[in-house]
């Protein structure tokens, strides 16, 4: 891949690709339906505050995405921004087929209400704020129980919408 204007290079390893900003390699998850995946992540160190860990759809664990960050970036995390991969209850919603094809578990294992609140407790654990979640691959339960264990520290990604983020 080629373009005029840009350096282009496949990551598979952390990459800085600027001062205080990050990519992660791709980061494994297995699904049940579609196999193996690999997402990654963009890391932004904000001078006095910590790192803002910006996900895609989310499909590999919270853990595992702090985890590498974690390793890339010595302070704490300032904030998670984007999708985590949370369709819980979505019969009747447009995010069935998400729910079914981008689900690790066994088919009669949803992901469910449990699996929503243990990615909210290793969020919890580190204490970030702001925490921005997108409904991409999340159900209104899910951004509302966000809502809840977050309070004012929450906002739900919205398509134009602006999350403001400033150095100490």
């Amino acid at each position: 891949m080629t373009h005029p204007k840009a350096d282009i290079c496949v990551v598979d390893e952390t990459r800085v690709i600027g001062p205080g900003v990050a990519v992660l390699p791709p980061l494994p998850r297995m699904l049940f339906w579609m196999g193996p995946v690999a997402e990654q992540a963009l890391v932004v160190n904000v001078r006095g505050r910590g790192f803002v860990v910006i996900t895609g759809c989310g499909h590999p664990e919270i853990e595992l995405t702090l985890a590498a960050a974690e390793k890339v970036v010595d302070a704490p995390v300032y904030a998670v921004v984007g999708g985590l991969h949370l369709p819980v209850h979505p019969i009747g919603t447009p995010l069935l087929p998400q729910a079914v094809f981008g689900n690790p578990n066994w088919p009669w294992r949803p992901i469910n209400e449990d699996d929503a609140h243990a990615v909210i407790d290793r969020i919890q654990e580190r204490g970030p704020s702001p925490i921005a979640l997108s409904g991409h691959d999340s159900t209104q339960w899910t951004l509302d129980a966000f809502g809840h264990a977050f309070g004012d520290r929450y906002q739900t990604l919205r398509v134009g919408e602006e999350i403001v983020v400033t150095a100490a």
